[in-house]
Formats: structure tokens, sequence, C-alpha cells
């Protein structure tokens, strides 16, 4: 079969109603705003496009967004002797391990890939179609790699298919998922037994007793408000310490999320003295500690 191309320099620029047709609409590592908030945040380190797969009778049947990112290499590598030379390059010459890299994705890790293949068409012909448009993507970019990232275990057909086209499977960054059973803090406490339920109060009034306030919110003026460069750099001070770092996400990435994404956003800040302080431009000598938890 022939499939034909379409190929977007800018989200703003792709057919919405042909994306969406490929894509569930609750999807949202495929949803346009996510995109968009990435694409907004991030074009001064990455180059963006958006791919989408027509079939012979002009139909969608794939999509994916394409980045164009220099990453350190290393993440990807699996042979403990390499990663221990490139520890000791990584210390004193840096660059000596950051790559070019094409992604099939976007430049974030969320433990899912972001390619989406319509069920009515032969995934092999597809994943061989995208494999012919990296190659030439990469050359025009001058990547040294690219990469089709992340697949879960119920991808194995598509993992197959990539090995059958040359690709190398590599171990992707560890992650932690959370499965949240309860809609809100109430039902969560009269699911525990009476002992635990005791216990989390008698915390929650040394917390108060100490002057902290815990505030979840998904209102976007209270969390650009609140999501200063001092809370940001709490951000980084946690990726210097990790081992492997795959993306630095920039201060505007989360405040760009909230605004296309409100509904799906909830932010969790630590408050060491008033909300009122902070919001009325108070915060310098009164604002001591502030911690962020975003989901």
């Amino acid at each position: 079969m022939d499939y034909r191309i379409d190929l977007y320099e800018t989200i703003d620029d792709i057919d919405l109603i042909a994306w969406n047709s490929v894509r569930d609409a609750e999807d949202l590592y495929t949803d346009p705003r996510l995109m968009r908030a990435v694409e907004q945040s991030m074009s001064s380190v990455a180059r963006f496009r958006y791919l989408l797969i027509r079939d012979s009778r002009n139909r969608p049947v794939a999509i994916t967004p394409l980045c164009t990112y220099t990453i350190d290499g290393t993440v990807l590598a699996t042979n403990r002797r390499f990663l221990n030379a490139a520890a000791f390059f990584r210390r004193f010459a840096p660059f000596l391990t950051r790559y070019r890299m094409l992604l099939c994705g976007l430049p974030f890790s969320g433990a899912q890939n972001h390619l989406r293949i319509s069920a009515e068409v032969d995934p092999g012909e597809i994943l061989s179609v995208l494999d012919r448009e990296l190659s030439r993507i990469a050359r025009h970019d001058r990547a040294q790699y690219f990469v089709i990232k992340e697949f879960d275990p119920e991808s194995d057909h598509d993992v197959q298919g990539l090995t059958q086209l040359g690709y190398h499977q590599a171990d992707s960054l560890p992650s932690n998922e959370m499965v949240i059973g309860h809609t809100d803090y109430d039902e969560y406490l009269k699911d525990l037994t009476k002992h635990r339920r005791h216990e989390i109060r008698r915390y929650a009034r040394k917390l108060s007793a100490a002057g902290l306030r815990l505030i979840t919110t998904s209102d976007t003026a209270t969390i650009e408000n609140l999501l200063t460069d001092d809370v940001y750099r709490l951000y980084l001070a946690v990726v210097e310490k990790s081992s492997t770092v795959f993306e630095i996400l920039p201060l505007e990435f989360f405040k760009e999320l909230t605004r296309q994404l409100p509904e799906n956003c909830e932010f969790m800040f630590c408050l060491d003295e008033l909300l009122t302080a902070v919001q009325n431009g108070g915060a310098g000598g009164v604002l001591r500690r502030l911690k962020l938890a975003a989901r």
C-alpha cells in the first residue's frame, strides 16, 4: 500500500481533524495541547515536527511528534564497561557524551510512547515508512542517532517490528506510578484503619502548629504566582543529584502545562507562612521553605 507523509513544522499548523481521528480523545500523550506546551517552552533547545501518515485513500492512519534534541547519550547505553568510561568523560569532558538525537516522541520522560497507529493498517508497514522518514530527517538535522521511545510490555509487536528494522532495545529510565483509587482526601481517609487516620491527623496538626500550610490546586493564576524561580531551583537541585538525566525541563514548561491543560494538572505546595504573603508579593524574607509536587 502507498502511504503519504504530512510533516508539520509547528503544532499550530497541523490538521487537527486528521490528527485527532487517529488518537483516542482521552489520550493526553498525543493531545495537541500537551505538544503545544512542550513546543512553546522548549523550542529554544529543540526542534519539533509533527508527522501524520495517510494511506492510499487519504485516510489518516498514524501520528507522532518528532524532536531533534541534544541529550546525554549514555542514558541509553547498556554496556557496563562503556558506562564506567562515560562516567569519567561526563565529569571531565561532558561534551564527549552529548549527542544530537532525533526522537520519535517528546523530550520529556512520560513513561509512554507518542506513536499512534490505526488498527485498520499493518503496523509493520507503518514502522517501515516511519523508519525511512526518520532516516531522512536525521541526515538533514545531522543527528547521530534516532530513537523511538518509550514502549511498555504490551507493545511487544511494535518492538519486534522495530528489531527487524535494525533497532536496538535499551532500558528506559526508572519511573514510578501511583494508582489513585479515591476521588478526594476524605474518601481516602475512610478506607484507612482508625489507628492510621489518627496518625495522619496527628501529623497534620504538627504541620499546622509549625506554621506550614499544604495547598493543592489546579488554578492557573495561583500556580503561576507560587511557581517562582526559587521553587524551580528545588527541581534543578534534584536533577543535579541524578546519575542519569534525559532532559531538564524549563520553568516555563510547568507553567505552560497548566495553561494548556488546567483540568489535567494538579500542583501541591507546602508553604512556610501565609499564602497571602506570597500572593501579595511579600515573599522576600517571609517564605523560608517552599516545596512543590506536581502530577
